[in-house]
């Protein structure tokens, strides 16, 4: 199960990858107002922040990533976010795992986790994920952080 909090307990969650710090210092600076576009590095591709201001398209793909851990923070709304485990999906729609890091799933999530304004959702390779479930608008950050 991915871990789910609120960005002011973002220091517990240091210990799990030498980047968490960096990227919860730089989640916590943005406020709705800010949400730039569309990215910004703050490693190259090492480490990114991925900012989207969207509505949820309600019946989203899950997803995963080979390289790449997600953190996926609400700074407006409410993003509801499929979850299911990646070794339990068995409808591959597309993988382009070698080359954009990410494989879609028709599986259905086992449940959805409502990621509020304030919180995050961390995304591990085995976790498959479907963000945007909901269909309301959503400002967010996603960020990026390579793990092998």
């Amino acid at each position: 199960f991915p871990s789910h909090d609120s960005i002011t307990n973002a220091g517990l969650y240091s210990d799990l990858h030498p980047d968490f710090d960096s990227v919860f210092t730089e989640l916590k600076r943005i406020g709705a107002e800010q949400i730039p576009a569309p990215r910004k590095d703050l490693r190259g591709d090492e480490v990114y922040l991925l900012f989207f201001e969207i509505i949820g398209v309600g019946d989203a793909k899950l997803e995963h990533h080979r390289r790449y851990i997600d953190i996926h923070y609400v700074v407006e709304g409410v993003d509801q976010i499929g979850i299911r485990a990646t070794h339990s999906c068995e409808q591959l729609v597309s993988s382009k795992l070698d080359k954009d890091d990410y494989a879609l799933y028709a599986d259905k999530a086992d449940f959805l986790l409502p990621v509020r304004a304030g919180f995050f959702a961390v995304f591990f390779p085995d976790d498959a994920h479907a963000p945007l479930m909901g269909t309301t608008m959503v400002k967010k950050v996603v960020a990026k952080i390579r793990c092998q």
